[in-house]
């Protein structure tokens, strides 16, 4: 399955769950209440890029995946709480890359990272 969600806005929850994703791109997408992406396979590509904007009360909560691309969130930003946990990640992400630049992921209500196997750190 190909997941092409392009910017805007989504203004409910999103949860994508118990899926094999070739590949995943949300460039420039808010997702105002929040998402949930849990127990997926994530084959090609993910990207997260320029996007997040949940609003401060709507968690992002990423966990138990595998992801056998690189996961980019180059200039993301995120309003509300953001759980990262429990992934496999064969090629690395820019999760907590890009430290010092205007292009480093923000977390405005901070970053649950436990348990993740992979580099987060690429720039």
């Amino acid at each position: 399955m190909k997941l092409n969600m392009p910017g805007g806005a989504c203004k409910s929850m999103v949860k994508i769950m118990n899926s094999i994703i070739h590949d995943f791109v949300a460039v420039g997408r808010f997702f105002e209440r929040g998402l949930e992406v849990s127990n997926c396979i994530f084959i090609n590509s993910v990207s997260f890029e320029a996007g997040g904007h949940n609003d401060i009360d709507a968690e992002i909560r990423i966990e138990n995946n595998v992801f056998k691309c690189f996961v980019d969130f180059y200039d993301a930003q995120y309003h509300g709480p953001v759980t990262f946990k429990n992934n496999i990640l064969l090629q690395g992400s820019s999760l907590l890359g890009n430290i010092g630049t205007p292009m480093a992921t923000l977390f405005d209500a901070g970053l649950v990272n436990e348990s993740n196997i992979g580099n987060l750190h690429i720039d």
